[in-house]
């Protein structure tokens, strides 16, 4: 397989730091060329699957895109300077009023590698302390308990449709002892 080389670039929007989209003229070496192909820059963010007694924690919030309230993990983007880790306990925190003791990395994935260059690190953790309530005054969001039990009816019922959270829980499956 031959690799694409980017002829050029032109950004068409730039709103740092949430976005910045790109139209990029690539060659695809094998005789073809895309003139106008999108690309979008944003940041990379942590996802966190946090564990305690045989449930799982996420957040309920309305997404405006979707016009609903969803169910989502804690997440959110990488401050410039943050590490993985240290994003990934600070948005945890602020998003649930839970710290956790100890976060394992699980892996780290873009989220749509054709035109986003978006990667999410996601975090496990089952050792989790409540220390107040969610301090993100930006986000309302109600914190949903849900037992590990429940999670393949949830997806299966298509209940869980935020694609981050799905995927995180895939990569975390391993550490949840799903069945």
């Amino acid at each position: 397989m031959v690799e694409w080389k980017v002829l050029s670039k032109k950004i068409v929007l730039d709103d740092p730091p949430w976005l910045t989209v790109e139209k990029w003229d690539v060659d695809c070496g094998n005789g073809k060329r895309i003139p106008d192909y999108n690309f979008v820059r944003r940041g990379n963010f942590t996802a966190i699957v946090a564990e305690t007694d045989d449930k799982i924690l996420f957040v309920k919030q309305y997404r405006v895109v979707a016009k609903a309230h969803i169910l989502n993990l804690p997440m959110g983007f990488i401050d410039k300077g943050e590490t993985e880790e240290e994003c990934a306990r600070r948005e945890f925190l602020e998003e649930t009023g839970y710290q956790a003791k100890e976060m394992e990395n699980v892996g780290t994935a873009y989220v749509a590698a054709s035109f986003l260059s978006s990667k999410m690190t996601v975090f496990y953790t089952k050792d989790i302390q409540l220390q107040g309530e969610p301090t993100d005054s930006g986000e309302t969001c109600e914190l949903i308990h849900i037992p590990k039990s429940e999670i393949q009816s949830l997806i299966s019922e298509n209940k869980l449709i935020d694609m981050t959270s799905l995927s995180a829980l895939m990569m975390a499956w391993h550490k949840l002892d799903l069945k």
